[in-house]
C-alpha cells in the first residue's frame, strides 16, 4: 500500500510539473543519499528547481511574478543527515544551529515560535531567528535526517504576513523514502 502511494505522488508530482506552463511549478520531490520528500508550493507562490542551485538549495519557492532575487520573503528546503556526533536527533540539530548563529550574529534574537501538527509523525517545531534577516526555521524530525523548511526575509514585517504560507508549505510535507540510494554519474 505504502509503494502505491509513493508512486503515485511522484506521479502526481510529476504529471504536474510536466503540466506547468511558463514559471508555475507547484510542486516537485526534493531527493538526496537517504531523503526524498514531496513539497508543493504555498498558493500564489512557486517552486523553482534551478535559481538556488548555485548556493546548494534545489527547491526555493517565492511569491509569483518575483523572482528568487528580488522577493520580499523567500523560502527553501533542505535535509540534514543525522550521525553520531553532533546531529543525533531534532534536539541536536537545533541547539547546534543556536549555537552557530548566536556565533555568527552576536545580537541575534532566537525564539522558539510554535509546533505545526503535521498527519503522521512529530509536529514540526518552528523557531524564530532574527540578525540582518528575519527567519522562521521549521524542523521536521525523521529516522535519518531533519528536513529544515526555512522562510527569510528582508523585513520582519513580511515574515510574519507570510507565516501561514509557510504553514501551508510545512502542510504539504510528505516522507516518500529514507531509503534513497544515490549513484554518482561519470
Amino acid at each position: 500500500m505504502r509503494r502505491i502511494v509513493c508512486c503515485l505522488v511522484i506521479f502526481f508530482a510529476l504529471s504536474g510539473a510536466a503540466s506547468a506552463q511558463n514559471d508555475s511549478l507547484r510542486s516537485g520531490v526534493i531527493y538526496g543519499k537517504n531523503h526524498a520528500y514531496f513539497l508543493s508550493a504555498p498558493s500564489g507562490w512557486v517552486l523553482d528547481n534551478e535559481a538556488g542551485v548555485g548556493q546548494g538549495l534545489h527547491a526555493v519557492f517565492y511569491p509569483a511574478g518575483s523572482t528568487w532575487k528580488d522577493a520580499e520573503t523567500v523560502a527553501y528546503s533542505r535535509a540534514i543527515a543525522l550521525d553520531s556526533v553532533k546531529r543525533r536527533n531534532i534536539d541536536s540539530v537545533i541547539v547546534y544551529d543556536k549555537r552557530y548563529f548566536r556565533e555568527k550574529e552576536p545580537g541575534i534574537t532566537i525564539t522558539d515560535k510554535e509546533t505545526v501538527k503535521m498527519g503522521k509523525g512529530d509536529p514540526a517545531r518552528i523557531i524564530y531567528f532574527g540578525y540582518s534577516n528575519y527567519e522562521y526555521v521549521a524542523y521536521i524530525p525523521e529516522k535519518k535526517i531533519t528536513v529544515m523548511i526555512v522562510m527569510t526575509s528582508r523585513t520582519k514585517e513580511g515574515l510574519e504576513r507570510n507565516l501561514p504560507k509557510l504553514k501551508e508549505l510545512i502542510g504539504s510535507y510528505l516522507l516518500i523514502s529514507d531509503n534513497v540510494q544515490v549513484k554518482k554519474t561519470k
